[in-house]
């Protein structure tokens, strides 16, 4: 357990408070810093859960930040401090590690937004945001059991709360329900690398879709000699591998430099894992970063043909532009 909080909170003084590329105002550094360096260290008050409670069904309150410290024990800080304004990412440079004080993950760039990730933070039933921190490990909704997931305390190692840190320790890591909140939280895309990438070449999807998507050879191959442009990614359900997708940026379509597109280039479901949002969450993911990197559309082509992709598609928002791309159906997407 920690010690008392400090009555007020404390920022590192080469730290600023910005315009955030993930949500409103964010912190940056103003230099480099080491990692291990002291960033934020937290203070105010404690409370009890009911306290909590009260504070946020409180009409005229303002907007409360606090986190989990110990069983039925809330820091909430003091209002306005710019170490409220510290943003979160499913993939942070920032992780606990002294009493109430959050330190650099890694070296840490000059300009770079500091973030740290919330399940490390709250254990609070109930707590629910989703995210569009636009990092390749993003959960898209964050929530008051994500420290129940094994990827994140094997990652974050003893990097948590106290409360959350005793929970883990103990084993109290029972799956939340089977709500599709719970479902979502698990998917995450993450880059290809020399421990996933022969788990991605054994994908297969359906046998009757076998000659509507490139193998994943092929799209690794494409991404090797058109790296400027492709984004290989694999997709995962907890620590299950159940896909790959690989998105495009900046094509010239028709070899027209005033038609710059990006989007879907493949998309590979495994057979055993269709059915299950999967799909979805792809291609929610490949918008995301569209919107991340400031375009405005994204675009998909299909094989137009009984049994093809073409109700998938249209049920998630794409319309056919009535172009043709090889033969298939060009279609895009506002965002």
């Amino acid at each position: 357990m920690w010690h008392a909080p400090d009555a007020d909170c404390w920022l590192h003084p080469d730290v600023e408070v910005g315009r955030s590329g993930i949500a409103g105002e964010g912190l940056f550094a103003r230099v480099p810093l080491p990692a291990g360096t002291a960033v934020s260290r937290l203070g105010g008050r404690l409370v009890t859960g009911d306290e909590l409670r009260e504070l946020f069904a409180r009409p005229d309150r303002t907007y409360v930040d606090t986190i989990t410290v110990a069983d039925d024990r809330h820091l909430v800080l003091p209002p306005g401090r710019p170490n409220g304004k510290g943003n979160h990412s499913c993939d942070p440079n920032l992780w606990w590690d002294a009493p109430f004080t959050l330190v650099t993950r890694r070296d840490v760039g000059a300009g770079e937004e500091l973030t740290n990730d919330y399940a490390t933070s709250t254990g609070t039933a109930g707590f629910t945001m989703e995210c569009g921190c636009g990092s390749a490990r993003c959960r898209r909704v964050v929530t008051g059991d994500d420290w129940r997931l094994a990827d994140l305390q094997h990652r974050y190692g003893d990097h948590w709360v106290p409360a959350l840190l005793a929970r883990i320790r103990a084993g109290d890591t029972g799956s939340p329900g089977a709500h599709p909140l719970a479902t979502l939280r698990r998917m995450r895309l993450e880059t290809i690398t020399p421990d996933n990438y022969e788990a991605a070449l054994g994908l297969s999807v359906r046998p009757d879709q076998e000659d509507l998507v490139a193998p994943v050879v092929k799209s690794l191959a494409e991404a090797y000699v058109f790296p400027e442009h492709a984004w290989p990614r694999v997709i995962y359900d907890g620590d299950r591998l159940v896909g790959f997708l690989m998105a495009f940026f900046d094509i010239a379509w028709n070899d027209r430099p005033d038609d710059v597109r990006a989007g879907l280039w493949r998309l590979n479901i495994a057979a055993d894992a269709q059915g299950h949002g999967y799909g979805r969450f792809a291609v929610d993911a490949v918008c995301q970063e569209i919107r991340a990197r400031g375009g405005e559309r994204a675009y998909v082509t299909w094989e137009p043909r009984p049994g093809g992709a073409e109700p998938f598609y249209l049920k998630l928002g794409f319309r056919p532009t009535g172009e043709r791309s090889g033969g298939q159906t060009v279609a895009v997407r506002d965002l």
